[in-house]
């Protein structure tokens, strides 16, 4: 276009007025471009701050951190070792990590979907696919294990290698652990003799199947453990149920107390000879479903499901808002690294530049055409 006219003006005057109405165009568009370029500044320097805020900032603490909050870097770590802070020290040797194996672990990333861990202990048993649960009795606490699902972030973690476990991965946000093999001493948390029930509003979960419990109903989970031996039996158990407390509260525990990491326990429970008996919790969904944004370090936390560490019980569906299940839709795009956000961005900053560049030098020409028209040179 302002080839066209510019060109085309010593032979036709009359393009005169159309050369007015191309420079307030110019200058509209200049000013647009402008406004973009400093949209573009802003934006590099919310992502930046960003990055740098995540680095000095650990994610969203969780009650199943096994460092509430995490470290900063793996001298942070040795550190609180050291110290023995919330018994980290006799927590890694029950699962058979010694000061040796920390010392002379790596500071390194864990690549989403390329990495050989099978396993995630931590202080409460994560809701996982495959529904597989071991407990590690300590001194203080005890430890879940859970099978893992997947990886969905980039986590900085020491990575080592302990003779009774094999690969392990310290994660630094939560101090949480993953290794490749099952440590040596731990113990099936629902043993084959225990059978679970779940029921909706009185009704069987699997008229739920594919489909959404509505606000304020009543979900109710049974353990039924059988004693099929002569002789009475002493039944332990447990269950994380900070998944379901998301959209959820309680309303009944038989038999049971909840501790301050949202995990139900039943300890040393009487089964009689040859006879079962049954354990049951009720919870019931909240009148106002929560919109709370989800943990990028934990997949499954509001997720608009329901989900449970009871074996073979299935999610529920929770109907959530159009902008949670946007976000929900946004976690499942690829992910992409800090370098490649930063390098978008500032692309995006040249790019405006230049087209505000190439804007401002046509409205130059043009204004200094119009100039020499006013003064009686016509090209």
């Amino acid at each position: 276009m302002f080839r066209k006219l510019v060109g085309n003006l010593s032979f036709s005057p009359s393009l005169v007025g159309r050369l007015s109405n191309y420079a307030k165009s110019l200058k509209k568009q200049k000013k647009m471009r402008l406004i973009a370029v400093y949209m573009s500044i802003l934006a590099l320097f919310l992502q930046m701050f960003g990055i740098i805020l995540s680095k000095n900032n650990n994610i969203l603490t969780h009650e199943s951190n096994i460092l509430y909050g995490g470290v900063m870097s793996k001298e942070d770590f040795i550190r609180r070792y050291k110290q023995n802070d919330l018994s980290i020290r006799a927590l890694l040797s029950s699962i058979g990590i010694s000061k040796n194996n920390i010392e002379t672990a790596n500071s390194e990333n864990i690549l989403p979907n390329h990495h050989i861990y099978k396993y995630h202990i931590a202080r409460v048993a994560l809701p996982n696919i495959s529904n597989k649960y071991y407990s590690i009795p300590g001194l203080d606490t005890t430890l879940y294990v859970s099978k893992i699902d997947t990886i969905n972030n980039t986590e900085p973690a020491l990575l080592g290698v302990a003779s009774s476990i094999g690969n392990f991965a310290i994660l630094l946000n939560s101090g949480d652990i993953l290794t490749e093999n099952l440590p040596k001493n731990t113990h099936d948390l629902y043993p084959n003799n225990v059978d679970i029930k779940t029921t909706i509003n009185n009704v069987s979960v699997q008229d739920y199947k594919n489909t959404t419990i509505s606000p304020n109903s009543l979900i109710n989970y049974t353990i039924d453990v059988k004693n099929i031996l002569d002789k009475n039996i002493s039944f332990t158990t447990s269950t994380y149920i900070g998944d379901i407390l998301e959209y959820a509260d309680v309303v009944n525990i038989s038999d049971g107390d909840i501790d301050d990491n949202k995990t139900i326990h039943w300890i040393n429970k009487n089964i009689p000879q040859n006879s079962s008996v049954q354990y049951s919790f009720s919870v019931r969904v909240k009148s106002q479903i929560p919109t709370t944004a989800q943990n990028s370090s934990l997949p499954h936390s509001y997720d608009c499901k329901i989900t449970s560490t009871l074996p073979g019980d299935e999610s529920l569906n929770i109907p959530c808002s159009i902008i949670k299940q946007m976000e929900l839709k946004l976690h499942k795009l690829p992910h992409l690294s800090e370098t490649h956000i930063l390098l978008t961005s500032l692309g995006t900053l040249l790019l405006s530049v230049l087209l505000y560049i190439k804007s401002n030098q046509y409205y130059e020409e043009i204004r200094l055409i119009r100039h020499n028209i006013n003064k009686g040179n016509l090209l």
